[in-house]
């Protein structure tokens, strides 16, 4: 046997070539090294193949969500040819592990892809194909639900995506505007999130329980293929993170309060929290010119590194950015990789706002990772964990205070630019562990959603004012787990953020101006970017420049780091 991918010639719309191909790689068992290296080529190609039309049937729903047709392609693609792939998952799998030439497939991988698909049995059970295409189901639910929520704000009815966008805006009266026209929507709907996330618990405990798991948390560590870190070590960073980082923010609040017009309590509201008012820019970056806006961001990358450049222009040439709001566009932002054509695509609803100016340097983090690993061989190992992909994109985040000056006339408005990123990711740090820690408590009793999170704020974010939430009319303190997608599309894949942010903090630490040996640990950081997942996450984190992240002494340190920085707020 001797298989190219031209003997397949797999085209992902017809289900008749998908069940040649996964046929071809089914009844083929590789008897030599040269057949094994091979059949893996051919695996790698079909799974490539139809990821990459996967992500851009999705990305076709996202631009246009009145595509009738592409919310049928969805479908069609999960009901006739996702579904045969999940059908052999299991025995694509058992072909490589029982394999004696897996070291003729592909180069050394130090038994990376042979940990990660033992782990991976578990939750690729025939039993579960059905369950796992109702939980795809539910999700596009939740996603059509959410694109179309349309809310009151200023007196006028506009996507809900305005209002969130307007949560950071400079002036106080309208972040709370914002802030309430947010939670008024959800307060009228909340009989249907709570549905469809108790839908989602009861599937995904079905799973779980199929598996043969202690319960959904372990379960989807295994799904996600984390083999270098436990629910344990999340515990213990939530816990850190508690211990060390709540306290500075706490601290911090009684100085932030002071530079708001009028505060109403001894507590920051809502609507601040993440806001340290003195630091706002005086106008917008690229004063809000939408051209003016992509020529800055293009020299401001430029300027940091040329591989950001020719990333950039390599997307741009391809139309592989899709930026600024539109009619029936979908809210968020995200990065897309596409593993055949090696071109990252970003995606969002970006409005030239402070806020989103750090947003497009997060996505384009992720876009220019992708870029850097998509040379690796064995494609399964470009992309390494979820955890250090977010490391990296919000480090790129930290990297861009070097280059603000380019969205900005005045030095005054980019060193305020800089301090308002600084305080935002602190402040959002702990409502990341509260998300991993809730998700973790409700899997195990779904009906407590409510109160299992109004508990959490109390230990997570101490320093907020809930008090107009007393008579629930705005049920933020109670329900504030459904202002985050994840929580319905992808499970446990918040503490992720956290990770991202301890180590990001200690770029930073080691990249601010001033200090020593930054220019080194800059192209430290930016060599990790080609080693993909071909290492182990502490491996990646190491190579990086960064201490375990999930350690306590780490944290503490980063919280030294916290406390210098904010010195002279």
């Amino acid at each position: 046997m001797h298989l190219t991918e031209q003997d397949v010639a797999l085209d992902p719309t017809q289900r008749l070539s998908v069940r040649k191909a996964l046929a071809q790689l089914t009844g083929n068992k590789p008897a030599s090294p040269r057949e094994s290296r091979s059949w893996f080529q051919l695996f790698c190609y079909v799974a490539d193949v139809l990821a990459e039309y996967q992500t851009n049937l999705e990305l076709q729903m996202a631009r246009d969500t009145s595509n009738l047709q592409a919310r049928k392609d969805i479908e069609n693609f999960e009901d006739e040819i996702l579904s045969q792939l999940l059908s052999v998952r299991v025995q694509l799998m058992s072909i490589y592990l029982s394999s004696p030439w897996q070291t003729s497939m592909h180069p050394d991988d130090r038994g990376r892809l042979r940990r990660d698909f033992n782990r991976r049995l578990a939750t690729s059970q025939s039993a579960l194909t059905s369950l796992q295409l109702e939980e795809n189901a539910m999700i596009r639910k939740y996603r059509e639900f959410s694109q179309s929520a349309r809310t009151i704000f200023l007196g006028r009815e506009v996507p809900l995506s305005i209002a969130v966008g307007k949560l950071s805006d400079r002036s106080e009266v309208i972040r709370e505007q914002a802030y309430q026209a947010y939670w008024n929507f959800v307060r009228d709907h909340k009989e249907k999130f709570k549905g469809i996330f108790l839908e989602l618990a009861a599937n995904r405990n079905a799973q779980a329980k199929i598996a043969g798991t202690n319960g959904y948390e372990d379960f989807v560590y295994l799904d996600m293929g984390r083999i270098d870190f436990d629910p344990q070590a999340s515990r213990n960073l939530c816990q850190h993170i508690m211990t060390h980082i709540v306290p500075i923010i706490s601290r911090l609040s009684e100085r932030q309060q002071k530079h708001f017009e009028a505060p109403r309590s001894k507590k920051v509201s809502p609507w601040n929290a993440r806001v340290w008012q003195r630091h706002f820019p005086q106008s917008a970056p690229s004063h809000g010119d939408r051209k003016r806006f992509i020529s800055s961001f293009r020299e401001s990358v430029g300027s940091l590194h040329p591989a950001f450049l020719s990333c950039f222009d390599a997307m741009q040439s391809s139309e592989s950015f899709d930026l600024f709001p539109r009619e029936n566009k979908a809210p968020g932002a995200f990065c897309a990789m596409r593993p055949v054509s090696g071109i990252p695509f970003v995606f969002g609803n970006f409005s030239v706002s402070l806020k989103d100016l750090f947003t497009v340097f997060h996505e384009f983090g992720h876009a220019v990772h992708g870029h850097c690993s998509s040379a690796i061989e064995n494609s399964l190992l470009r992309s390494p964990g979820i955890e250090f992909c977010e490391f990296v994109s919000t480090t790129f985040e930290f990297l861009s205070h070097d280059v603000l000056g380019t969205f900005w006339d005045s030095e005054t408005d980019a060193d305020d630019a800089a301090r308002f990123h600084l305080f935002h990711s602190l402040a959002f740090l702990p409502f990341a562990a509260q998300i991993d820690e809730w998700q973790r408590q409700v899997y195990k009793t779904p009906d407590q959603a409510e109160n299992i999170w109004s508990n959490l704020n109390e230990m997570y974010r101490p320093y907020l004012d809930w008090s107009q939430d007393t008579d629930n009319s705005i049920p933020s303190q109670s329900l504030g787990w459904c202002s985050r997608p994840h929580v319905f599309t992808s499970p446990f894949y918040y503490i992720d953020y956290a990770i991202a942010q301890i180590g990001a903090w200690q770029i930073y630490g080691k990249t601010r101006k001033g200090a020593p040996n930054r220019e080194e640990s800059i192209a430290k950081f930016v060599a990790t970017l080609g080693l993909g997942g071909q290492r182990s996450t502490l491996e990646l984190f190491e190579a990086a420049g960064c201490d375990n992240p999930f350690l306590g002494s780490t944290v503490a340190k980063v919280a030294m780091i916290i406390e210098e920085t904010f010195a002279d707020f």
